[in-house]
């Protein structure tokens, strides 16, 4: 089920980048072929990217290739594991306070719409930042109790689904 779960996250990813190219592709051709500018195809594209980048750094802390957080200690001897417990954790505090930040923006922002997309709301769009957030923390969390157990993020064992 959890392998299900990130291809799923997978797909949307994908999903959401061909959308954005095919958001970009529309606003060329109508800005400078047929000459109508359509603001609307700007303001999407914004957010696409916005929860591409989101999304994509769930995925990347996922998978453990996330500079920040995986590249400084990994080179480090086994001895210093702790130091990349300690990454990991400041990384936790950083993406649950993001994840809060989050809820918090979808409170205040609370019915308030785009500028041109009066049918989108601008709780919506911190609603992906802040499930992007919430799985940022998941993964990582998951990755420090791996650590301390010893499976390493790709071996058989997690595969599994063991942890």
């Amino acid at each position: 089920m959890w392998n299900k779960f990130n291809r799923a996250l997978d797909i949307l990813g994908t999903t959401m980048y061909w959308a954005l190219c095919l958001v970009v592709f529309l606003q060329v051709v109508c800005r400078f072929l047929l000459k109508v500018p359509s603001p609307w195809t700007e303001e999407i594209a914004r957010y696409l990217l916005v929860q591409i980048t989101f999304l994509g750094s769930a995925i990347a802390l996922r998978e453990e290739t996330h500079l920040v957080a995986v590249d400084p200690w990994k080179r480090m001897p086994a001895a210093a594991i702790p130091a990349g417990i300690i990454t990991r954790g400041a990384v936790l505090y950083f993406t649950w306070a993001m994840f809060r930040g989050g809820l918090n923006m979808m409170t205040i922002a609370g019915p308030e719409t785009a500028t041109s997309l009066l049918w989108l709301r601008m709780s919506y769009i911190y609603a992906g930042m802040a499930a992007s957030f919430f799985l940022a923390s998941l993964y990582t969390l998951i990755n420090i109790l791996r650590t301390l157990v010893g499976i390493a993020p790709h071996s058989p064992r997690a595969e599994e689904g063991q942890l």
